[in-house]
Formats: C-alpha cells, structure tokens, sequence
C-alpha cells in the first residue's frame, strides 16, 4: 500500500484540535505515553525483498517472495493449526518465525 508521505501523529492530533475549535494547552493537552505492546514507531516496507504487482488502483500492491511456494504454505499451515489443536503456543510462535523469518512476537 503505497501511503505517500510520512506524517507525525503529533501534528495530526494538533490540526484536529484546531479543527474541533478547541486550543492546545486551554481546551486540551496532548499526553505523550509511550509505546504499548505491539505498537511500532515506522512500518518496514517488504519492497526491496519482494517484488509488487499492480493492481487496478494505482497505490495498492500485490507482494510474493521470490520463493514463494503454495504447496509449502498449505503444509505449513495445517501444521499450524495441529499446534493450536493442541494448544502449543511456544511451538507455534516458533513456526511462525521459520515461515515469516522477520516476524516478531508481542512481549506481553
């Protein structure tokens, strides 16, 4: 999905303050929390590993690996749901990192 340019949420949340008719500082303030889990500061972009194909809207793209292999997948999955038959949640969180080697688990 192209997204086009970065924009601070920051600056998002100032402009809907003003655009509400309330001031930053009177009205409201603006509190800085910090991450939760599960929240990233940037999305990685897959576009330098994998390839895109065009779909009929021009910001939107189909990616696949270049080793894409849907009989692999399919084998990958059932496996997947055996462990969540059985209720492995270690062995499936270990599954999903050798199928998707960039995925990163929460820490709850």
């Amino acid at each position: 999905l192209d997204m086009g340019e970065q924009i601070k949420i920051v600056d998002l949340a100032k402009n809907l303050i003003t655009l509400s008719g309330l001031e930053l500082g009177e009205n409201i303030s603006i509190e800085f929390i910090g991450l939760r889990p599960g929240e990233k500061l940037y999305e990685e972009t897959l576009h330098n590993v994998e390839r895109d194909k065009a779909t009929k809207h021009d910001k939107i793209y189909i990616t696949q690996p270049d080793d894409f292999e849907p009989r692999q997948l399919r084998r990958d999955i059932k496996e997947l749901e055996k462990l969540a038959n059985v209720m492995a949640g270690e062995r499936i969180v270990e599954k999903m990192k050798e199928m998707v080697p960039n995925f990163k688990e929460s820490k709850r």
